[in-house]
């Protein structure tokens, strides 16, 4: 049996690339996703990625590497890298997708420092989840 599990991470937009082309890095990334057995979610608020993402440890990590490899990713910063307990946040959803209007819901994550809190940053973004729109992506 795989161990699963879970980061969340905020990265900042490289100012060389458009932003108009994040929905084909959505699709291409869910594409990669379900060929790896790893879901999540990516919310972009024009200026800031926060993606959290699950699954299998060994998967995960090349996704994770693949990211962090990215050059359209700047100040890469993972809040939470844990051990998945129970069932899958996103389980049905290679990459849930959300836009966000508003910078400042995003900010609160950005300037998480898990060192500095008891809280866990995965919990932080459970509760904000409510206040975006969800595209599954199934």
């Amino acid at each position: 049996m795989n161990n699963h599990n879970q980061v969340l991470y905020t990265s900042f937009i490289s100012p060389d690339f458009n932003d108009v082309e994040v929905p084909d890095i959505v699709r291409r990334a869910r594409e990669k996703n379900r060929l790896a057995d790893v879901t999540g979610l990516l919310i972009f608020d024009g200026l800031c990625f926060c993606q959290y993402l699950e699954g299998p440890d060994h998967a995960l990590e090349r996704v994770f590497a693949s990211i962090k490899a990215d050059s359209r990713h700047l100040e890469i910063t993972v809040k939470e890298h844990t051990s998945l307990i129970g069932h899958r946040m996103f389980a049905s959803s290679p990459l849930a997708f959300a836009a966000c209007d508003d910078p400042d819901r995003l900010d609160a994550l950005r300037k998480f420092d898990p060192k500095k809190s008891e809280r866990s940053a995965i919990a932080m973004l459970e509760q904000l989840l409510p206040m975006f729109s969800i595209e599954p992506g199934n």
